[in-house]
């Protein structure tokens, strides 16, 4: 048997998406009203995306908050010294 994949025909399923840089969520319902596929039962779903990971957002805040307290906790205590054992 030879099959020609596991992917269901193009007259059965045909998808994408569109990535807009829009002012708000009303502009992007605009546009998206104007695909043409609705006509035909087309369904458009409008989802919004975050410009920057809100975990990366919070680390960036928290490392700018406290750098200042880290500079100092490292004049007042530096490292350990990594020492070589070998030449001793």
């Amino acid at each position: 048997m030879i099959a020609d994949g596991p992917f269901a025909e193009s007259k059965e399923a045909i998808g994408g998406y569109f990535y807009i840089t829009v002012a708000d969520e009303n502009e992007a319902i605009e546009i998206a009203k104007q695909c043409p596929g609705l006509e035909y039962g087309s369904v458009v779903e409008v989802r919004p995306v975050a410009d920057v990971c809100s975990i990366k957002e919070r680390a960036e805040e928290y490392s700018a908050r406290f750098a200042g307290a880290r500079s100092l906790d490292r004049r007042l205590h530096p490292p350990p010294v990594d020492v070589d054992r070998s030449l001793a």
